[in-house]
């Protein structure tokens, strides 16, 4: 009889305490695949929750977090060994296009350098033959000094 009685209160105490629990929950709290099925979220807790997560990925993207990094993040297991080919190409990819980048960005400085040396050599040919200095020049500039 005294044990039935003992169960009993600490049935009631551990009762007691899952409400004062639930109680301090709060109210936003994200519904999952395995919330509780005793208590389902109402409308306007899931609308809350809903609303939290779109302002969470909003500031994420204003961060500059990407989808990828996003989902590495979200992972349970971060890596696994089918997919070394698949992140082995990605690498692959990666690298090509870096490198095609720095190719063409090589061969614009190459363009540039190349249209500076013609526009310096168009306005160099204007100049007087150096010769001409030391025999006196007919253009009107006057002989060096020497």
């Amino acid at each position: 009889m005294i044990e039935k009685e003992d169960l009993q209160t600490f049935q009631q105490h551990v009762i007691d305490e899952i409400r004062l629990l639930q109680g301090r929950l709060p109210e936003w709290r994200r519904a999952g695949p395995y919330t509780d099925h005793l208590r389902p979220l109402d409308p306007l807790e899931r609308r809350e929750a809903e609303r939290l997560d779109r302002l969470l990925r909003q500031e994420r993207i204003a961060g500059g977090e990407r989808n990828r990094e996003r989902a590495l993040r979200e992972r349970a297991r971060p890596w696994s060994e089918d997919e070394r080919w698949t992140l082995r190409k990605r690498v692959w990819r990666e690298r090509r296009d870096r490198e095609r980048e720095l190719l063409e960005q090589r061969e614009q400085t190459l363009l540039q350098r190349e249209q500076e040396l013609a526009r310096l050599h168009d306005s160099i040919a204007g100049w007087p033959i150096y010769g001409s200095w030391s025999q006196g020049c007919t253009t009107g500039v006057p002989n060096r000094p020497g």
